[in-house]
Formats: structure tokens, C-alpha cells, sequence
């Protein structure tokens, strides 16, 4: 059966046996056939070049943080120095980055103690909690968490004569674990420390989410509550869920490190942004 839009001329059909030839119905189509494909090839040739995982991130951030006023109000304040390891990304981009990085790698959920070097120390890489996906994630922008906390928890025994047990003291060690003295090992890894920590040294930022998503930027901190108490911790992503309320990466018992839940998952303790 011969194709729709063409005739034969010669060939089995007509004429000479062995041969065929066709004569175009619809010319007009075949040029603009031609000219689409010439067009592709012309766009793949000159494609720009692919740009890095960092640059797609860079991006995302500079349309999210300039969403809102009070975001610029925010850029503002921290300026553009922001850039603790100075890789000419903000902290926040690097935070973020280090939390893809635990995401993807996938470590298994573990809060169990284990002895660290200090400083720099970490769980080994198969496992984290959710703690240890925050301490990562900072370091990723040149914070180490467990030697701020660590240097912030001396300097506040120092502050009360290095009585341990003082119920001004900031951090819950006795009053919550019974400890007799810091950790280097587990301080850092405890949600209510770093809570404590970011209390002091970090930047507030709002706890209004519902019209206000704007202000959570890619790579922010968020520390949830339970009966009044901080008990979970992630790093705010830049995907976004229902409503266009930002995602969260965690990690959680039986899910692991993931994206699963939102800023609207539980009630909100603190928010922060980390900068210098």
C-alpha cells in the first residue's frame, strides 16, 4: 500500500518493473519539515554548557530569597559576606548542599553514642541522626558544630564557677542527662543543645510559615516542639510541598534521611539561619 501524499510515477505500479519513484503531493510540508530540523540542530549546537549541581542551587536561592521584602530585609542584614569557607556561595547554599549530600547518600538512622575525635569528629558515614545530619550539613560551610557547642558549653561553666548542676546554666546537661561534666561525643548530636546553640549565635528568623514561605530560605535551620520542648531538628529544602510550604530534610527513625515531611509537620520551636 503506498503512502498517503504521494503518487507513483513509474515503477511496480506503473511502468518500468524494479523501479520507483514518487513525486511529492504536499511540497510545502517537506520545507517546513526541513526547516524544523534544521532549527534543532542549530539550537543543540549552540546549547549552553550544563551547569553544576552548586550553579542550579545558586540559582533556586537567589529566586527564593529575593521572594519576599522582609527576605531582601534579611539579605541586608547578613550582606554578602555570609561566606564562612569563602567557595563564593553562601552559607546557606552550602548548608543546603550538605544536606543533599546526607539525602542522597542515605545513612541509616543511629543516635546511639559512640566516642569521637575532637575536633571535626563524626559518626561513620553509614549512619546518622538527626543531629548528626545538622552537624554535616554546617560543616559543609565551615561551622563545626561540635566544637562551637563544645567551646560554647565551657564558656558557660565558666560563667557560673564550672558548677554543672547551676540551674542558670544554658544548657539542660544535668538538669536533662545527668551529666557531670561536657561531652565532646554526644553534646553537639542533642537536639535540645544545638537548639540552645542557635539560640545564642544564630540568626532568628520568623516561625510563621502560611504566607510567609518566602522568609524560609534553602538551607535555613528549623527546630521542631514537642510538649514545649525541642525534640527534632532538619535542614529547610528547596523543594516545596503542598500549598508551597518548603519541605524539610530530616532524618527519622524508620524513614532514614529523607524529604518526607513539611515545616507544617509539627509546631515550630526556632528558626535560624547560620552566618558571620
Amino acid at each position: 500500500m503506498l503512502d498517503r501524499g504521494y503518487e507513483p510515477v513509474w515503477g511496480p505500479y506503473r511502468g518500468r518493473k524494479g523501479r520507483s519513484r514518487y513525486r511529492l503531493r504536499h511540497p510545502g510540508r517537506l520545507a517546513l519539515f526541513a526547516l524544523l530540523v534544521l532549527l534543532m540542530a542549530l539550537a543543540w549546537a549552540f546549547r549552553p554548557a550544563a551547569r553544576s549541581f552548586t550553579d542550579l542551587l545558586a540559582n533556586r536561592f537567589a529566586r527564593d530569597s529575593g521572594a519576599t521584602a522582609a527576605a531582601r530585609r534579611a539579605e541586608a542584614r547578613i550582606g554578602q559576606n555570609s561566606d564562612l569557607n569563602r567557595n563564593g556561595l553562601p552559607d546557606n547554599l552550602d548548608v543546603l548542599d550538605g544536606a543533599y549530600r546526607s539525602l542522597v547518600q542515605r545513612p541509616r538512622y543511629d543516635e546511639r553514642y559512640l566516642p569521637l575525635s575532637y575536633p571535626g569528629g563524626d559518626v561513620p558515614a553509614d549512619q546518622a541522626g538527626q543531629g548528626d545530619l545538622v552537624v554535616r550539613a554546617l560543616r559543609e560551610a565551615g561551622y563545626d558544630l561540635q566544637q562551637l557547642v563544645h567551646d560554647d558549653i565551657e564558656a558557660e561553666l565558666k560563667r557560673v564557677g564550672g558548677q554543672i548542676e547551676d540551674s542558670t546554666l544554658a544548657y539542660p546537661l544535668f538538669t536533662r542527662w545527668k551529666q557531670q561534666a561536657p561531652d565532646a561525643s554526644i553534646d553537639h548530636r542533642r537536639v535540645a543543645n544545638i537548639f540552645v546553640y542557635l539560640q545564642r549565635h544564630a540568626l532568628p528568623e520568623t516561625l510563621d510559615v502560611r504566607g510567609r514561605s518566602g522568609e524560609w530560605w534553602p538551607g535555613d535551620i528549623v527546630v521542631f516542639s514537642r510538649g514545649g520542648e525541642p525534640f527534632h531538628i532538619g535542614i529547610v529544602s528547596d523543594r516545596l510541598g503542598r500549598g508551597g510550604v518548603p519541605r524539610v530534610i530530616d532524618a527519622a527513625a524508620r524513614l532514614g534521611v529523607t524529604q518526607a515531611h513539611s515545616l507544617l509537620a509539627w509546631p515550630i520551636a526556632g528558626h535560624f539561619r547560620m552566618a558571620r
